[in-house]
């Protein structure tokens, strides 16, 4: 059998597949005969990318091995094709080597017979000499037991004291963009153990200045444990003026320190902004409360002031002063030469004064002050609440999600489609189909109510009102009823 190969530019270590196709024609045909076959009848087929000669000039298949040979009147023999492409590329080559159906003026049929994947011979190879050499490598048990005792030393990190007040930290706090606020030391011993490094410790009601300072140049998360304890640190470090940005919480009556690494991960991923997050045990709401601490530091300081003012008062050194000469004013002068006394005459009773105001070319007067006798009651104005009826079903419902921090999907037959944190609750809300219903432990912001017009849905009930939301956006003509918890009166 004749071999003949063509020359190529592509290097051994680089092919990945080689390609291997019979060819039979029905005649005499020569090496060159079926090269100029192959080349002239694949020219253009698929483009300058797919051509078999740009190919080769590229270097991305190798050399071309003929192996033929003639008997009974028919040239039979072999194509073999090194290719450094991709997998689909190395099968559309074989494809586009089957289109040949002539060589000269002899018919030709070329049929692949398959295509090795040369990586894996290396790879098989590599794997049985690693195997020898590791029969061979003596065993080491001083570099198993380096590499144990590395490994276990990784593992424990050692907190670190920050501040005058020595609070008990993680060790990448000042180095990290972020920083987690816990309430005692046990919390960041366990966040250690996740390999969570860049926590602090609150430790008791007051705030050193460092802390603060921290977290004004720092992205904030307070991560509270899932009781009322948490709501009353979470007020704690509101009413200290601490910059919070996020605000995450261990499940419901359960403990930071007593979070496994996974419930630690997943608690911290469903962390929500502050102005997204809400109390569990209390009725108040964040923005409310933080706008009332504003008013009493206000208090606070005009209070400061009178203290200030009262101790400089006591300061200041007492001097005996003397009692002043009385004088004699020059209209009493006067009095006393008319007559001997001085009377005094009683001031006469001022009127309620009276102004006339034209309208219309005509008078009218108008009385000063109110003429509302003392018997009369005084007015006040109402303020009317709306409340809204809904079904029965979405009120078991509610009492089921109330202080989960989670957001509930509907259908129609008032069935749960799908249940997800609340800080998720937007974008499932854009990408749920056939939601009726949505019940939202959270607060209603004006784009989920935007979102909830476009999605046709009846009811959307939150535990807060966005002060955003103004009537405007509330207004629907489809009977779309959007409202806080607190405004459900009953059900039907």
């Amino acid at each position: 059998m004749e071999v003949f190969t063509i020359g190529a530019k592509t290097y051994e270590e680089s092919i990945k597949y080689r390609l291997t196709a019979e060819i039979v024609v029905e005649g005499m045909a020569s090496e060159s005969d079926i090269v100029g076959a192959l080349f002239g009848q694949t020219e253009g087929l698929l483009g300058e990318e797919m051509d078999f000669k740009q190919l080769q000039k590229a270097g991305r298949i190798g050399r071309i091995v003929l192996r033929i040979k003639k008997s009974k009147g028919k040239t039979i023999g072999t194509i073999e094709v090194p290719s450094s492409l991709s997998k689909t590329e190395t099968a559309i080559l074989a494809a586009t080597l089957e289109t040949v159906d002539r060589v000269g003026s002899n018919e030709a049929k070329v049929r692949l017979v398959g295509i090795e994947d040369v990586r894996k011979e290396k790879r098989n190879t590599i794997a049985k000499r690693a195997a020898e050499i590791m029969k061979s490598w003596p065993g080491e048990p001083e570099i198993e037991n380096l590499i144990e005792t590395v490994e276990k030393t990784a593992r424990v990190l050692k907190p670190i004291k920050y501040g005058p007040d020595a609070l008990t930290a993680g060790p990448d706090l000042l180095r990290s963009e972020s920083i987690i606020l816990v309430e005692g030391r046990a919390d960041v011993m366990n966040l250690l153990k996740a390999h969570i490094t860049n926590a602090v410790e609150v430790r008791g009601s007051n705030i050193p200045s460092t802390l603060k300072n921290l977290c004004k140049r720092k992205s904030v998360t307070v991560f509270l444990d899932g009781d009322g304890g948490g709501d009353q640190i979470l007020k704690n470090l509101l009413s200290q003026g601490i910059s919070i940005d996020f605000v995450a919480r261990a499940p419901k009556n359960k403990e930071v320190e007593d979070l496994s690494k996974k419930q630690l991960i997943k608690a911290l991923e469903n962390k929500v902004r502050l102005e997204d997050a809400d109390f569990l045990y209390y009725n108040d709401k964040i923005e409310d409360f933080k706008k009332g601490r504003k008013r009493g530091e206000q208090g606070k300081k005009s209070a400061k002031l009178i203290t200030k003012k009262k101790d400089l008062d006591s300061k200041i050194k007492k001097v005996k002063v003397e009692p002043e000469k009385k004088v004699t004013r020059l209209s009493e002068m006067k009095l006393k030469r008319k007559s001997g006394t001085t009377k005094l005459k009683k001031p006469k009773a001022i009127k309620a004064r009276s102004y006339s105001k034209k309208k219309d070319g005509g008078g009218r007067k108008l009385q000063r002050y109110s003429q509302r006798k003392p018997s009369e009651p005084r007015k006040r104005t109402v303020r009317k609440i709306v409340t809204h009826t809904v079904p029965r079903p979405l009120v078991s419902m509610i009492r089921k999600i109330r202080h989960s921090l989670q957001t509930v999907f509907l259908d129609e037959n008032h069935n749960p489609i799908q249940i997800v944190p609340t800080a998720k609750a937007y974008d499932y809300l854009k990408k749920l189909d056939g939601v009726h219903s949505t019940l939202i432990d959270g607060i209603i912001s004006p784009r989920m109510i935007e979102v909830a017009k476009e999605k046709h849905l009846a009811y959307l009930l939150g535990a807060v009102m966005s002060d955003q939301v103004d009537e405007e956006l509330l207004k629907s003509n489809n009977g779309f009823i959007c409202a806080s918890f607190q405004k459900i009166r009953q059900y039907i």
